[in-house]
């Protein structure tokens, strides 16, 4: 049953459809979500409805649990009418604060703060508010919520440490110089998990360079010495230095079932290493290119490490030992040492950033 927003008109008419929901939050939380969906994206004609409605939608969409948080951040990044979007961020807002979801004149009961869901409300609050720098849309959107200052709206919801949600905006814009969303390392992480072509991995880190080097000052993708050699990645690091960096597939294997190096692998060091000969002997003509290039590292991207047994770790470890210029990570590294990245930016503790990234 579709719930049509305009058929609910009045205090009484809105009561009651807010009984109605709560009664399919408890016992079919599917047609619930449903229907807080269709409220949020179709909005009522009247007033007060067209505002109220969608409110009434975000609180039961709350109850469903973790999906209601996932269809308001959806509705925040694909439905941005000055009511629409603000809705969903605004709630979103009031429980990552441990707040109810705000229904500005109307009252009533089973008005929730939903403290189970505060954690994962501010996760992906943040994670917007960091999309929002290549977004002008939700850029947009983000800052009208932080400008309210509704008697009965934003203006109420104060974080308990005294910030509201224009500071709060303000802080994570200031600290988020370093791209990096806990949504993104999802991402990634299904990525890896998942058969594709070497140009799949190297569109996504291209897109997500922060995966490479959270410090880079550039990151170039298919750098290219003249007409002999290409390598997937060359980053400048804000000291001057530079790193070569080619990747494999996550599925790729290091070791044949001899337990050799394989070819793969073998061949990949290789062409780190031309690029690292053909700079060496050719310094001025790259730093025409690569300004102040000399003796590059090298970083070899390839494997997950739980399909390595422990004798084969165990060789690789003395493989790297021995290679002083070049180093070896492998994906789920790369997916690790972001996740560490995120509960630092954040100022998560490692229970929290393990939610983050489950």
């Amino acid at each position: 049953m579709t719930l049509d927003p305009d058929a609910w008109p009045g205090w009484d008419g809105l009561g009651k459809l807010r009984a109605l929901l709560r009664k399919q939050v408890n016992e079919n939380p599917t047609e619930a979500l449903a229907n807080a969906k269709h409220l949020l994206i179709n909005r009522a004609s009247a007033a007060p409805d067209k505002s109220l409605v969608p409110r009434i939608a975000a609180e039961a969409a709350l109850h469903c649990g973790l999906p209601g948080i996932e269809l308001l951040r959806e509705i925040a990044l694909s439905h941005r009418s000055p009511l629409l979007g603000a809705t969903a961020l605004e709630s979103l807002w009031a429980v990552s604060i441990g707040q109810p979801v705000p229904f500005m004149y109307f009252g009533g009961e089973w008005v929730s703060t939903f403290p189970e869901l505060r954690e994962s409300a501010g996760t992906v609050l943040d994670d917007l508010i960091i999309d929002s720098h290549n977004d002008d849309e939700l850029f947009g959107a983000l800052l009208s919520l932080a400008n309210r200052e509704s008697p009965h709206g934003l203006g109420e919801l104060i974080h308990p440490e005294g910030a509201g949600f224009a500071r709060h905006f303000m802080q994570v814009s200031a600290e988020s110089g370093i791209i990096l969303t806990a949504r993104m390392l999802d991402n990634f992480r299904d990525l890896i998990s998942s058969s594709g072509l070497e140009s799949v991995y190297q569109d996504f880190l291209e897109r997500n360079p922060v995966l490479l080097n959270p410090l880079a000052a550039e990151v170039i993708s298919q750098g290219r010495l003249g007409l002999e050699f290409i390598t997937d990645f060359v980053v400048r690091l804000h000291d001057g230095r530079y790193v070569v960096i080619e990747i494999e597939r996550p599925q790729d294997p290091i070791f044949t079932k001899a337990g050799d190096l394989s070819a793969r692998f073998n061949h990949a060091v290789g062409q780190i290493l031309d690029f690292q000969s053909w700079i060496a002997e050719n310094t001025a003509y790259a730093q025409k290119i690569f300004p102040g290039i000399s003796s590059p590292h090298g970083l070899l991207i390839m494997r997950l490490r739980p399909s390595m047994t422990g004798k084969q770790e165990s060789k690789l470890r003395r493989w790297q030992q021995n290679s002083r210029d070049i180093q070896h990570v492998t994906f789920d590294d790369l997916h690790r040492l972001g996740l560490t990245l995120l509960r630092s930016l954040r100022g998560k503790s490692d229970t929290q950033g393990q939610e983050m990234g489950s």
